[in-house]
Protein backbone atom coordinates (compact mmCIF):
# COMPACT_ATOMS: atom_id res chain seq x y z
CA UNK A 1 0.00 0.00 0.00
CA UNK A 2 1.79 2.95 -1.07
CA UNK A 3 0.73 5.27 1.76
CA UNK A 4 2.31 8.84 0.16
CA UNK A 5 -0.76 9.12 -1.96
CA UNK A 6 -4.65 9.63 -1.58
CA UNK A 7 -5.79 6.65 -0.17
CA UNK A 8 -9.37 4.75 -1.75
CA UNK A 9 -12.32 3.70 -0.48
CA UNK A 10 -10.98 -0.35 -1.77
CA UNK A 11 -7.34 0.08 -0.78
CA UNK A 12 -9.23 1.41 2.86
CA UNK A 13 -10.31 -2.08 3.15
CA UNK A 14 -7.62 -3.90 1.97
CA UNK A 15 -5.59 -2.46 4.61
CA UNK A 16 -8.62 -3.15 7.17
CA UNK A 17 -8.84 -6.29 6.18
CA UNK A 18 -4.43 -7.18 6.38
CA UNK A 19 -4.13 -5.54 10.32
CA UNK A 20 -7.31 -7.12 11.14
CA UNK A 21 -5.65 -10.45 9.79
CA UNK A 22 -2.18 -9.74 11.87
CA UNK A 23 -4.11 -8.57 15.17
CA UNK A 24 -6.00 -12.37 15.11
CA UNK A 25 -2.27 -13.46 14.36
CA UNK A 26 -1.04 -11.55 17.37
CA UNK A 27 -3.21 -11.85 20.12
CA UNK A 28 -3.02 -8.49 21.49
CA UNK A 29 -3.88 -4.82 20.69
CA UNK A 30 -0.92 -3.01 19.07
CA UNK A 31 -0.92 1.02 19.30
CA UNK A 32 -1.50 2.91 16.20
CA UNK A 33 2.30 3.61 16.64
CA UNK A 34 2.85 -0.16 16.67
CA UNK A 35 1.17 -0.97 13.57
CA UNK A 36 3.61 1.25 12.10
CA UNK A 37 6.30 -0.65 13.66
CA UNK A 38 4.59 -3.79 12.27
CA UNK A 39 4.18 -2.48 8.60
CA UNK A 40 7.89 -1.66 8.66
CA UNK A 41 9.14 -4.19 9.85
CA UNK A 42 7.37 -5.99 6.99
CA UNK A 43 8.77 -3.72 4.73
CA UNK A 44 5.25 -2.16 3.66
CA UNK A 45 6.13 1.27 4.77
CA UNK A 46 9.14 3.24 6.03
CA UNK A 47 9.66 5.33 9.11
CA UNK A 48 8.78 8.15 7.20
CA UNK A 49 5.00 6.84 6.92
CA UNK A 50 4.63 6.09 10.57
CA UNK A 51 2.16 8.82 10.96
CA UNK A 52 0.33 8.06 8.02
CA UNK A 53 -0.42 4.56 9.29
CA UNK A 54 -1.89 6.53 12.77
CA UNK A 55 -3.97 8.90 10.46
CA UNK A 56 -5.50 5.38 8.51
CA UNK A 57 -5.90 3.56 11.50
CA UNK A 58 -7.83 6.55 13.42
CA UNK A 59 -9.71 7.34 10.21
CA UNK A 60 -11.15 3.39 10.14
CA UNK A 61 -11.60 3.93 13.90
CA UNK A 62 -14.15 7.11 13.25
CA UNK A 63 -15.68 5.39 9.65
CA UNK A 64 -16.42 2.41 11.67
CA UNK A 65 -14.42 0.06 9.51
CA UNK A 66 -12.27 -0.65 13.06
CA UNK A 67 -13.48 -0.62 16.51
CA UNK A 68 -13.05 2.29 18.24
CA UNK A 69 -11.12 0.64 21.12
CA UNK A 70 -9.11 -1.36 18.37
CA UNK A 71 -5.93 -0.25 19.18
CA UNK A 72 -3.70 0.03 22.44
CA UNK A 73 -3.35 3.20 24.52
CA UNK A 74 -0.03 4.23 24.61
CA UNK A 75 0.87 4.58 28.29
CA UNK A 76 4.39 6.40 27.61
CA UNK A 77 2.39 9.13 25.69
CA UNK A 78 -0.20 9.55 28.54
CA UNK A 79 0.48 11.18 32.21
CA UNK A 80 -0.04 9.03 34.77
CA UNK A 81 -0.08 12.07 37.44
CA UNK A 82 2.28 12.59 40.41
CA UNK A 83 2.83 9.47 42.96
CA UNK A 84 3.62 12.07 45.23
CA UNK A 85 1.55 15.13 46.57
CA UNK A 86 2.73 18.47 45.24
CA UNK A 87 4.14 20.88 48.32
CA UNK A 88 2.04 23.26 49.15
CA UNK A 89 4.28 26.39 48.13
CA UNK A 90 4.68 24.65 44.77
CA UNK A 91 1.12 24.74 43.84
CA UNK A 92 -0.92 27.48 41.92
CA UNK A 93 -3.70 28.61 44.34
CA UNK A 94 -4.41 31.94 42.88
CA UNK A 95 -7.10 30.19 40.49
CA UNK A 96 -9.26 28.40 43.16
CA UNK A 97 -11.21 30.66 44.24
Amino acid sequence: MDLTKKITEKQLDAFVDFILQINSDIGFKVSSRGWGYIMEQKGLITKDQFDKVEDVINRCRKNGRLPVDFVAEESARHSMGSTYPIPTRYRNTSSYG
